[in-house]
């Protein structure tokens, strides 16, 4: 929790995108220990062995989250000068479909 909590900035924002088909945090969290709180508990409940990687996505540095070979997660940050200012979760499945397809084809 320490260490995440350095990485984030003070005003940080967390949101996410679960297109009504995911249970995501419906509100915006805001601040730098609620922030490092919410993704601490969501790495904490995660229930199988995932995997990531790393790329650009809409001209920022994402996270992308894997389970057996289906993206089912992308996490974006906005980075600021005094650490990640936003961390937005992308969880909406027809959204990530669409990007698998994308990435697949480049």
């Amino acid at each position: 929790m320490t260490a995440l909590t350095s990485l984030l900035a003070q005003d940080a924002i967390s949101w996410s995108d679960g297109g009504g088909k995911v249970q995501t945090n419906v509100k915006p969290i805001y601040g730098q220990q609620a922030v490092a709180r919410f993704w601490a508990s969501v790495a904490s409940k995660t229930q199988r062995p995932l995997t990531t990687s790393l790329a650009e996505i809409n001209g920022s540095p994402a996270l992308l989250v894997w389970d057996e070979g289906w993206l089912v997660g992308v996490i974006s940050l906005a980075l600021g000068g005094v650490g990640i200012q936003e961390i937005y979760a992308l969880l909406n499945p027809e959204k990530l479909a669409y990007l698998q397809k994308q990435l697949a084809s480049a």
